[in-house]
């Protein structure tokens, strides 16, 4: 069976990163979209604040949202799961990343795991996986890491300090030629 494919877009500093090696996870904000908020089972609805990563053996690569009878709703990850295959969308030809198409997409990576967490929860050996860098000898990776995310996620109303749910995407490189 052939695994899936979906885009991921990824700034220039990163995609640098994982040619060099340096950069094997990513994290991503969980935005459940308004139809997650409709039960399957047609009950009165789902709470989404209550949403909650499943730890459970195997599990991980969704989210548990109870039902308000009881019941519980699965909302799985946009991103894939393991054995997925993630095609790297970066800005090209001076074009957004988002126009890229899948032809000229120059590097794809396997999904190894896939798990959901709190932002605040990354430890140290995941914020260097992040391709995060210590600026200065007093700062760590995790101080680092926080640094970008802050850099990029702030403005959009998800920074550090929310601690938002998070898509955390294990990869590794599937190949780094032109797909065309």
């Amino acid at each position: 069976m052939k695994p899936n494919e979906h885009p991921i877009i990824f700034s220039a500093k990163s995609v640098r990163a994982i040619l060099a090696g340096q950069k094997t996870q990513t994290r991503r904000v969980v935005k459940l979209r308004a139809t997650d908020g409709k039960c399957s089972r047609n009950c009165s609805g789902i709470d989404l604040s209550l949403a909650w990563p499943d730890r459970g053996i195997g599990g991980g690569g969704y989210l548990k949202i109870p039902c308000r009878d009881g019941a519980t709703q699965r909302v799985d990850c946009p991103y894939g799961g393991v054995g997925d295959r993630l095609w790297v969308k970066e800005a090209w030809r001076n074009r957004s990343p988002i126009f890229m198409p899948r032809k000229f997409s120059r590097l794809t990576l396997l999904i190894v795991a896939v798990r959901c967490e709190q932002l605040q929860e990354i430890t140290m050996a995941d914020a260097r996986a992040e391709g995060a860098r210590p600026g200065t000898k007093y700062e760590t990776f995790r101080s680092a890491y926080q640094r970008q995310w802050d850099a990029i996620n702030s403005r959009r109303g998800y920074g550090w300090d929310t601690n938002p749910l998070v898509w955390v995407i294990e990869f590794r490189r599937a190949n780094n030629v032109n797909q065309s």
